[in-house]
């Protein structure tokens, strides 16, 4: 099977709806603090993502990719990306997702992470997704980018 960013095998997906740290209503994973550094926080949420089945916490790795990520880590900014494709520790929701694979793809500091994967992202969420919810992606990024990444996953203020 292709790795699209977006294709889980049926049987996963079933077995994920009983799983700890599945999404019930967005955003809801959150970290309140995480000793200063982003790349920790960004490192812990990939073994929170990956880790064995009694130490696999979707939710977690959600709230500590959002943690790094509103601080500037582009890396945690796709991981991120990927929870709210995915639907994995938060709803499922193409504009907040493609709003942070954007915004990783804006970071000037990409550190490790591969840009051709958010690029991918990016074009397999366009294809579903209306111009409308495009659009609305873009602008909560722009106002993301303008705000010091504060209130990201709020709707943008038009008059700003």
């Amino acid at each position: 099977m292709a790795d699209s960013g977006r294709q889980l095998p049926i049987i996963a997906m079933l077995l994920s709806l009983a799983a700890p740290g599945m999404a019930t209503a967005g955003p809801k994973c959150l970290v309140d603090h995480w000793g200063g550094d982003p790349e920790l926080a960004y490192q812990e949420a990939i073994k929170a993502s990956t880790g064995t089945d009694a130490d696999l916490n979707h939710c977690r790795a959600a709230g500590l990719y959002r943690w790094a990520a509103e601080r500037g880590h582009a890396g945690a900014q796709y991981g991120l990306a990927r929870k709210y494709a995915e639907g994995w520790g938060e709803d499922r929701d193409d504009v907040l997702s493609h709003m942070w694979a954007t915004m990783a793809l804006q970071n000037p500091k990409p550190g490790q992470f591969r840009i051709s994967v958010a690029i991918k992202l990016r074009r397999i969420l366009e294809n579903e997704m209306s111009q409308a919810q495009i659009n609305e992606a873009r602008a909560r990024a722009d106002h993301c980018l303008l705000t010091d990444f504060q209130g990201c996953e709020s709707e943008p203020n038009p008059s700003e």
